[in-house]
């Protein structure tokens, strides 16, 4: 027998905090994608100088991946890892070196 739990009943105010603060969450996530560029390449490898000869892919990944940071993120050839159901699927088709 499951235990049944009481959540509060959500507020018009409280749902409407939780919308502002995930379009904020969006906006940031787009602006750090679009700084994504061959200098980002640069960095890495001279922080990680045993890889400088490697070739470099990126991926976001998570458990749950908003569609319009997913989007913009395939856009920049960047792979997305992330889960459907009980299995986690990854979107490299547009995967590109960076």
């Amino acid at each position: 027998m499951r235990n049944k739990i009481n959540l509060p009943k959500a507020t018009f105010e409280s749902a409407w905090a939780l919308i502002q603060e995930n379009a904020k969450a969006i906006k940031a996530m787009q602006k750090e994608l679009g700084g994504i560029s061959n200098s980002n390449d640069e960095t890495f490898k001279a922080l990680f100088p045993h890889y400088k000869d490697f070739a470099l892919y990126l991926g976001l990944a998570g458990m749950h991946v908003n569609i319009t940071a997913e989007r913009e993120t395939i856009k920049q050839g960047v792979a997305v890892i992330k889960q459907v159901d009980d299995t986690m699927v990854v979107n490299d088709a547009h995967l590109k070196l960076f």
